[in-house]
Formats: C-alpha cells, structure tokens, sequence
C-alpha cells in the first residue's frame, strides 16, 4: 500500500471515531439532563415551594398579555438600536460628505450642522 492510501484509512477512520465520539457525548448529555430532571421532580413532588406558587402566579396570567408585552418591549429595542445605527452612521456619511465638498470647491462654505447630523438648536423655531 502507498502512504497516501494509509493516510486516506487513517483519516476515514479517525473520522468516524470522532462521528461516535460527538453522538456519544450528545446522547449522554440528553441522558444526564432527563436524570437530573426527573431527581429534582422527584425531590419536590408533595412539597409547596416558590417554583409552586410562581407556576400559579404565571397559569393566572393570559398568554396574550405576555405575548403583547414581549413584542411592545422588543418593538422598543429595536428601535432604539435602529435610532442609535441610523446616528452613527449619518455622522459617518456626513464627515465624508464634508470631506468630499471640500475636495470637489474648497471655497465651499459650511451649512454648519452639528456632525451628527441634527438641527442646530438656535435654528429651531
């Protein structure tokens, strides 16, 4: 046999032991989760506790009120990350649109805009 027909054995083989290897691990992990599982249900069961009276508390509570929460409050991060981009970004375009002018007519002269892109505050009515 030549050296790259052993080289190809020896990585076809290696990789299945690394395939059994990672399934192996991943069902153990299944395995280990579901036992611990069950040994906390098992240790609770019969007894009135805090994850008791919060699964209540949470049954009491409509899935509509959760979902129109969520989606408010998701609705006003990205928002607010959009607000936070769109800044950004016109200070970025406006200090190249600056430079550009200047290269294009140096005796071009400023509309004195903040450079971020805002209004002036003595230009607000």
């Amino acid at each position: 046999m030549s050296d790259n027909t052993i080289t190809a054995i020896v990585v076809t083989v290696s990789g299945a032991i690394n395939a059994i290897w990672r399934i192996t691990v991943q069902c153990a992990a299944v395995v280990a989760v579901a036992y611990f599982g069950y040994k906390s249900i098992e240790w609770l069961a019969g007894k009135t506790t805090a994850a008791d009276i919060a699964i209540k508390f949470l049954a009491s509570v409509k899935v509509q009120t959760i979902v129109s929460y969520t989606f408010g409050g998701g609705g006003l991060i990205y928002g607010y990350y959009q607000r936070r981009l769109r800044k950004k970004r016109v200070a970025a375009l406006a200090a190249y649109a600056i430079k550009l002018e200047q290269h294009i007519n140096p005796n071009r002269t400023s509309s004195n805009i903040n450079p971020d892109g805002t209004t002036r505050t003595d230009e607000i009515l």
